[in-house]
């Protein structure tokens, strides 16, 4: 198995406040976009890696040293435009799995990984996911409590998520044909909107996305 990865990494980052972009600060002394890079490059079966980042930070990202990163991509307006924009840079055949992985989620482990390209493979589409562990509620626009769910059949959405090449960029394509691809913040999301199941592949909630610098004080909580 061979898999191409792109890294979303080209937001602003403004909730987690501080002068740079929150995937260019320190974590155990080291920008966090590099150690996410790190983990999926010491993998064998990844062939290459992309890279989607803000303006202006190509050198930083090239100084990192990372053989596999063939593509440094300045991104789009938003997430899925910058994946949309990367994966019309690749060159692979429909069939080739590419992961999707957040750039500012450098706790995902090699299981993970490893698991989330697999099912990829075998099923075309395959996201990391972990268990919803508080009870959901469903409110209207006032703020009132519609519907409680049932917490059984939730999950919190992760990444990396998986998917034959042919069908990711179908699912861009569309969306961006029907004018929604700027709304969209999961890639399954587009891929589910052609009628494609997508299988859940049961991760951590340690594997969690860095929003706040309360996630780099306690990353594991």
């Amino acid at each position: 198995m061979q898999a191409t990865v792109i890294i979303a990494a080209s937001g602003a980052g403004t909730r987690f406040g501080g002068s740079i972009p929150k995937q260019f600060q320190l974590l155990g002394g080291e920008p966090i976009l590099k150690r996410t890079i790190e983990i999926f490059h010491q993998l064998e079966y990844i062939g290459e890696i992309a890279v989607a980042i803000p303006p202006g930070w190509a050198a930083q990202v090239e100084g990192y040293g990372f053989a596999k990163l063939r593509h440094i991509i300045e991104g789009g307006s938003s997430r899925a435009e910058s994946v949309h924009k990367t994966l019309t840079q690749l060159s692979l055949s429909d069939s080739q799995i590419v992961l999707i992985h957040d750039g500012v989620r450098p706790f995902v482990t090699p299981e993970t990984i490893r698991a989330v390209a697999e099912a990829a493979a075998k099923y075309q589409a395959a996201i990391a996911a972990a268990p919803a562990t508080d009870t959901i509620k469903q409110a209207d626009e006032t703020g009132k409590i519609t519907k409680t769910l049932n917490r059984a059949e939730l999950w919190h959405a992760q990444t990396p998520q998986g998917f034959t090449y042919g069908l990711l960029k179908t699912a861009y394509a569309t969306a961006q044909a029907d004018g929604i691809l700027h709304l969209a913040t999961d890639d399954s999301a587009l891929v589910e909107r052609l009628g494609v199941k997508v299988q859940l592949i049961p991760s951590p909630a340690t594997n969690r996305k860095i929003t706040t610098a309360a996630d780099i004080l306690h990353p594991t909580n």
